[in-house]
């Protein structure tokens, strides 16, 4: 059993001095780090704050409050979310699996192979190792870059490898020199909590700050992107590799309040997310969704906002009439829209020159919105153009839209290109994750599985579950195109196509009421599922035969052993008292004894021939019935049609 944790205690005996030496080191040695960290992200850490606020739905800035002026409508119809939820959803519905697979093929290892999996199986199976794999995910493909961590926590007692999800990705500092899709060729890294001061004076005793002021402590300033609140302390948990070793360090203050080591791991447990690659400034960058569509959402805002102001500025029902029309009438008209009056009266009279006065004029009021509803529409026709993703989400299930069938392929393979690399990324970080996690169990369960006997393998997860969705759209357009009398067979491939429960056995009684001729010759699935029964039943009878064959033979190998011994006896006793009598009449007869002697061997030659012919005839009748038999059972086999067998 490897001890992953080393509290400061078990740190071998030093001086108060030595310590605080090597205390001062390692974290003047983190402040360096971070420092460079923040220089190099700190951009990418200001603009992941903003947009994480922009896609929660806090929309508007100063500058928008002074291009529109004060007082005015600010709404928001949060469209950018919906391209999020897109390409998150189907990961969330089917995540990402991973397993070991032994790269020899050795009992031993294949069998520690299975023994670590069912370790993986449990870490997988805990509700937070999901939650933080589509967290993470979420934030890669809003913003740019999310992460996870693995780490060893006692729960009730007991050592736990836990997976779990860093809520707030700028409170983690990168190696400035960090590669990989993952970053996981990586030297160092480190996790930032602000704490607040009470609580880490409870946590870690009185004397964890100097001169318990935490702005003066050595961790109140180490980069301008993790500025410490007032009345905080920073509490950071340092990683460095240390050759085939990681260690960590968790700071607060001045000073290191644990230390620990987890052996033989190759890459640091804190695993990034990361979205499509860009350069700013020179600097090296990632982004998602929200960078694409910012400026069409804004444009989106402002329409919308606009639209509600007209509508707010719209007139109420209105009249034109001369004064002497509604004279006496005037209450009437003015409170029409406070009432249930259905009648109102006005002054049908003549005017001073004796001409009819007309009856109030009603002008119906209008509230012009065609424009807007134009700019909102091309808004969204524009942020589906920059993420390659209908607004109806990775798939466009509706074909109304849409002119030709190919033209739902191209769309399709499309919207599938521009979110691939959010799902290749995560694949990879989760078999990086996967393959730490491993090598955790490894140590802590003291599984036999060397480097380099096992790689780790992540399943299709959501990439199968869009991959349906694509089949269907497919062959709805498909169906636009073909003759009517091929649409039952389109029906049939779509119900395949449903994740639902009791698809696959709709999907059979639709394949069965196919015309046969749909069915391509093909029998239907209950000939099908007969014809499997009826061929698993000549097998039956064919392994039987073949069992009962092997046993006739086997019992004619034993009687033919049995018979040789017997004769090789009845030989032996034969032949000495053969001497014997030999001997005897030799004595008595002389010449006489000689000659009954060749007789009788004579007569025991004919006796063994007559003997070894019985069991030769045996032998072979044997044989000839067992062949028989064999022969009328492959002679069934071989009466199911060939294409039959194969499918079976």
């Amino acid at each position: 059993m490897v001890d992953f944790e080393e509290t400061i205690d078990e740190v071998p005996e030093i001086s108060e001095e030595e310590w605080a030496g090597e205390e001062k080191e390692v974290i003047e040695e983190f402040r360096k780090f971070a420092k460079e960290s923040s220089e190099e992200y700190g951009d990418l850490y200001k603009r992941i704050r903003e947009e994480r606020r922009f896609i929660s739905g806090e929309q508007w800035d100063k500058n928008d409050e002074t291009n529109r002026g004060e007082g005015r409508a600010q709404l928001s119809i949060n469209i950018c979310g919906v391209y999020s939820a897109s390409v998150v959803n189907p990961f969330a519905a089917r995540p990402f699996k991973f397993k070991c697979i032994p790269r020899v093929n050795d009992p031993m290892v294949m069998q520690e192979a299975e023994n670590l999996n069912s370790y993986l199986t449990a870490i997988q199976s805990d509700y937070d190792t999901n939650v933080s794999n589509t967290s993470g995910f979420k934030d890669e493909v809003d913003t740019g870059l999310g992460f996870t961590y693995a780490t060893i926590e006692e729960v009730m007692g007991e050592q736990k490898i836990r997976y779990l999800y860093i809520e707030d990705a700028t409170t983690v500092i990168l190696d400035v020199n960090a590669k990989g899709v993952a970053l996981e060729q990586s030297d160092r890294i480190a996790v930032v909590d602000m704490m607040n001061y009470d609580k880490a004076k409870r946590e870690f005793g009185e004397d964890i700050v100097r001169n318990g002021k935490p702005e003066q402590a050595a961790l109140s300033d180490f980069g301008s992107s993790w500025e410490v609140p007032k009345n905080c302390v920073a509490v950071v948990t340092y990683y460095r590799k240390d050759g085939h070793d990681v260690e960590y360090f968790r700071l607060c203050g001045d000073h290191i309040v644990d230390y620990g080591v987890f052996e033989g791991l190759d890459y640091l447990p804190v695993f990034a997310f990361t979205g499509d690659r860009i350069w700013v400034d020179d600097k090296k960058s990632f982004a998602g969704i929200v960078r694409k569509v910012k400026a069409q959402q804004k444009t989106i805002n402002y329409a919308q906002s606009q639209l509600i102001e007209r509508i707010a500025m719209s007139p109420k029902c209105f009249f034109v009439a001369g004064s002497r029309t509604i004279e006496g009438h005037e209450d009437d008209f003015n409170n029409i829209h406070y009432g249930n009056k259905t009648l109102l009266e006005y002054n049908d009279d003549i005017d001073e020159v004796g001409r009819e006065i007309k009856p109030p004029q009603f002008i119906v009021p209008q509230c012009h919105t065609e424009d807007l509803q134009a700019v909102i529409n091309s808004a969204v026709q524009q942020m589906s153009l920059a993420t390659g993703i209908s607004a109806n989400g990775i798939v466009e299930q509706n074909l109304t839209d849409q002119k030709t069938a190919t033209e739902v392929l191209l769309r399709t393979k499309s919207s599938q290109s521009n979110v691939s690399n959010y799902l290749d990324h995560a694949k990879e970080t989760i078999r990086i994750a996967g393959y730490t996690l491993a090598q955790l169990c490894i140590a802590m369960y003291g599984i036999n599985l060397p480097k380099g006997s096992f790689d780790i393998v992540v399943e299709e997860g959501c990439v199968s579950l869009t991959k349906m969705e694509e089949d269907r759209e497919k062959l709805l357009a498909i169906s636009q195109i073909v003759p009517d009398e091929f649409k039952p067979l389109i029906s049939q491939q779509l119900v395949s196509k449903l994740d639902i429960e009791g698809g696959q056995q709709l999907s059979e009684m639709l394949y069965n009421m196919l015309p046969a001729e749909l069915r391509g010759g093909q029998p239907s699935w209950q000939e099908f599922n007969a014809q499997q029964e009826q061929l698993a039943m000549l097998q039956q009878q064919l392994q039987e035969a073949q069992e009962q064959n092997k046993a006739l033979n086997d019992q004619l190998t034993q009687q033919q052993l049995r018979t040789q011994t017997d004769l090789a006896l009845n030989d032996k006793n034969f032949a000495h008292d053969l001497v014997m009598k030999q001997i005897e009449l030799a004595e008595k007869q002389g010449d006489f004894a000689a000659e009954q002697s060749a007789k009788a061997e004579d007569d025991a030659r004919k006796s063994q021939h007559e003997l070894d012919k019985m069991l030769l005839d045996a032998s072979i009748k044997a044989n000839e019935r067992a062949n028989a038999q064999a022969q009328q059972i492959l002679t069934q086999t071989n009466n199911v049609p060939m294409e039959r067998m194969n499918n079976g």
